[in-house]
């Protein structure tokens, strides 16, 4: 809530020096929040999923074989166990691989993109300068309220990813808090059922003490 708090002053203090200047670098961020960080982050869910799922198959393979370990030695099944166990862990070395793949070039065109942006906002600020738009004062003042307006948004995103890490539970939770069940209770009361139960021909005994 603070760094939200100091983000929008930060936008609020560079958009009384600069309006324009203001609008590009939230412009910026927007860019860079649902054309870089939600597609490639949507990508990584899934792929979180997956993991789960291989480590999981990859535990209960070895805990049957230690469960089993006596069928297994009796019937000589060491060798299938041991290629099932290198299957999960190939299974599951994949699905660490493309995760890292995808936090490689979420964080690599992140700092592509907030580099070109800084440049970028360098070159609308001297243009501006070069015709009297803005002072040297305020650019500069606007630049050091840019610089932390790149870095609270910076520390949000790392908190945000943070979060997820250690909590990969809340996503599946938040998926079953919003589903709905597709059978609805009725309005009506339920019918008045009535009748009886009877048993014919029912006989009970223990072999070791005959009851007739």
């Amino acid at each position: 809530m603070a760094r939200f708090l100091k983000l929008v002053l930060t936008v609020y203090f560079m958009a009384t020096i600069n309006a324009s200047m203001a609008a590009v670098a939230c412009s910026s961020l927007l860019i860079m929040k649902f054309g870089l960080l939600d597609p490639i982050e949507r990508r990584e869910s899934v792929q979180r999923k997956v993991m789960r799922k291989v480590d999981i198959k990859a535990k209960q393979v070895v805990d049957e074989a230690f469960s089993m370990i006596t069928s297994i030695k009796l019937f000589s099944k060491e060798a299938q166990h041991g290629r099932e166990h290198a299957d999960a862990q190939r299974s599951f070395m994949a699905s660490i691989n493309a995760r890292v793949v995808y936090r490689c070039v979420r964080e690599f065109g992140y700092g592509v993109l907030k580099t070109s942006t800084f440049c970028f906002m360098l070159w609308v600020g001297l243009r501006a300068q070069s015709m009297a738009s803005i002072s040297a004062s305020d650019l500069t003042a606007f630049f050091l309220l840019f610089q932390q307006f790149q870095n609270v948004f910076s520390s949000m995103k790392w908190h945000y990813n943070v979060l997820k890490e250690e909590f990969p539970d809340i996503e599946r939770f938040l998926q079953l808090m919003q589903e709905r069940p597709h059978m609805r209770n009725g309005k009506e009361p339920p019918l008045n059922v009535g009748g009886a139960i009877a048993f014919r021909g029912v006989r009970f005994a223990y072999p070791a003490h005959p009851w007739s």
